[in-house]
């Protein structure tokens, strides 16, 4: 999340956005591990070709962990955007309007 908020202040750097709205977006950018997914069943598909044991069961066990992580980390995320949201655009508009 660190490393986030910090990628979000290099993308907006010259932007016209305050620390509120950066703020929001780093939380937005949120990692999801839907994308981690993706890629390791493809080295779960490797291991399958290549036939050794050990490798395939780490590979279920990342895909397992994976799908875990999907399960409680998008919908936290979309939540805490979905209810932020608003409050944070209505505290920028104050802000603005000051």
């Amino acid at each position: 999340m660190i490393f986030r908020g910090i990628g979000v202040l290099i993308a907006f750097y010259k932007s016209n956005y305050d620390g509120w709205e950066k703020f929001f977006v780093s939380i937005a950018w949120s990692p999801k591990a839907t994308v981690q997914a993706a890629l390791v069943t493809a080295i779960l598909d490797n291991a399958t070709i290549v036939e050794n044991e050990t490798y395939i069961n780490w590979g279920k066990q990342v895909v397992t962990l994976l799908a875990t992580i999907i399960l409680i980390s998008a919908p936290t995320i979309a939540i805490v955007t979905t209810v932020i949201g608003p409050k944070m655009l209505i505290l920028v508009d104050e802000v603005k309007v000051k």
